[in-house]
């Protein structure tokens, strides 16, 4: 007791210093933390921005109603595209001596809306392909802005040769189908003439 007692001023000092680092480690651990939550705060909004944010695409596909080639400008996001314009890496042809530029949707577009398509027939098959046939894959850029002004651009990359040899396999199961469908009637025509004769 009496060490105590003498050496109470130093054993005074030393919880001071003790309660000190606590603290200090304390207001380091309390100044982490806050920064962890700003940098939460700030990815939920990137990540509300990036979810909410328009997604313009350039496609080109086959009608297969039609059997006819078209363009297509789509919006998946969930806000509206504005002043949208298609730029190309090198001239695609409807007709031989036809580029697309003469086209709408090469012109741009004022806006698109959330999940919204713009379509443009394009040509028949035959002859825009064989107008492309040195052209395997169109590239480009699609750039657009959302309605706060913020730029964005999307790659354009078309592979023209396997959409064409698509439409070449669905034109043949086609006639495949067709085939088939004539040889059942046969078929049946003869059975029928068959049951007529018994």
């Amino acid at each position: 007791m009496e060490w105590l007692q003498q050496n109470q001023a130093a054993i005074e000092v030393l919880l001071a210093a003790t309660t000190l680092l606590a603290m200090s480690v304390v207001i380091y651990l309390n100044y982490k933390a806050e920064m962890l939550s700003e940098l939460a705060i700030q990815e939920t909004r990137r990540a509300r921005e990036q979810e909410y944010r328009p997604y313009v695409y350039f496609q080109v596909y086959t009608d297969n109603r039609t059997r006819a080639v078209n363009f297509r400008l789509v919006n998946r996001g969930r806000s509206v595209a504005r002043n949208i314009q298609l730029n190309l890496d090198h001239p695609v042809y409807v007709e031989a001596d036809k580029t697309v530029d003469d086209l709408a949707v090469f012109q741009g577009l004022s806006f698109l809306a959330p999940q919204g398509e713009f379509e443009e027939y394009a040509g028949f098959p035959n002859s825009f392909f064989r107008a492309n046939e040195d052209l395997k894959v169109i590239t480009g850029i699609v750039s657009y802005e959302d309605t706060s002004g913020n730029q964005f651009k999307s790659s354009v990359r078309v592979p023209l040769q396997v959409l064409h040899q698509r439409m070449s396999f669905e034109a043949a199961d086609f006639h495949a189908l067709v085939e088939s469908v004539e040889d059942i009637e046969r078929v049946m025509q003869r059975k029928a003439i068959a049951n007529m004769r018994k």
